[in-house]
């Protein structure tokens, strides 16, 4: 079962998206995207984790398809959170 988050922010989109673009390459995400809309995929904790995401205006919104089991929404919504509002 998915994950799915929307988030308000006022960040600047463009300094946003740099940011994620940055952090992506340092923990080997696998992405494909512009600052519109992409997907991504990872290895962490013994697992795969594969999403998506669109921005439209300020709002920011992620879906993540697959992640381990033992990880909850919730602890990546919080994760998500302290980082894009």
């Amino acid at each position: 079962m998915g994950c799915r988050f929307i988030f308000n922010t006022n960040a600047d989109p463009l300094a946003l998206y740099n940011w994620a673009i940055t952090e992506a390459s340092t923990y080997n995400v696998n992405y494909s995207g512009t600052q519109s809309d992409g997907s991504f995929s990872f290895n962490f904790m013994g697992g795969t984790f594969n999403g998506k995401y669109s921005v439209i205006g300020k709002k920011i919104e992620i879906y993540i398809s697959k992640k381990p089991i033992i990880v909850p929404c919730g602890l990546i919504e919080a994760f998500l959170k302290k980082h894009i509002t």
